[in-house]
């Protein structure tokens, strides 16, 4: 497998989202050993969405986990988990609405405005009071629900740091990963984009 330390800027960016964000030590570990070029990666990704977006994005990250782990243990080579939130994406109808379930089992489809978006903004530079009106309504659906109130301090830990909903994602995976060291790439990062250009442009 091929590895190789990241570019200075770029290791300085990831490393100063992953820190803004909360990352956990086991994160921020991780990236460190990306960053020195000393571990490959197994990779997830998805779009950001309303609290996490669908339940499959939970699932795919968790099998980059295990595969990461699967990987280490067959190899002896270190190999760090990375969750790719592609915020770069544009398709805000397939982003902007989550079906949740209140105590009794009644589905409740919440959804994004209209005005949380414009036609050929990126999805993960959605401002973050529209998020927060959509998790608002979706805490007050689940009162009364075992877990209540650790959702609703994961949720408000995710906004904390955030400023858009790409970031939002990106911290609420950090925080859900948090002991298995998951890794987060945002492309909109000025030396991620920089960096990938020439790929790009191949």
């Amino acid at each position: 497998a091929k590895r190789a330390p990241l570019a200075a800027e770029l290791a300085r960016e990831l490393t100063e989202y992953h820190r803004r964000l909360g990352a956990s030590p086991a994160s921020l570990a991780n990236l460190d050993r990306l960053v020195r070029g000393e571990a490959v990666a197994t990779v997830a990704g998805q779009q950001p969405a309303p609290l996490g977006g669908p339940l499959y994005s939970l699932h795919k990250t968790a099998s980059a986990i295990g595969l990461a782990a699967d990987v280490t243990r067959r190899t002896g080579a270190a190999c760090v988990p990375l969750f790719w939130m592609h915020g770069e994406d544009s398709d805000f109808a397939e982003i902007r609405g989550v079906s949740v379930a209140d105590a009794e089992l009644s589905l409740h489809e919440l959804r994004l405005p209209d005005a949380a978006h414009t036609e050929g903004q990126l999805v993960g530079n959605i401002g973050l009071d529209a998020v927060r009106e959509l998790g608002t309504e979706a805490i007050q659906h689940w009162q009364g629900l075992p877990g209540h109130a650790d959702v609703l301090a994961l949720l408000t830990r995710s906004l904390a740091h955030a400023r858009d909903l790409g970031e939002a994602a990106s911290a609420l995976w950090l925080a859900l990963f948090a002991e298995q060291g998951l890794v987060v790439v945002d492309p909109r990062l000025p030396a991620f984009r920089a960096a990938a250009r020439p790929i790009v442009e191949r």
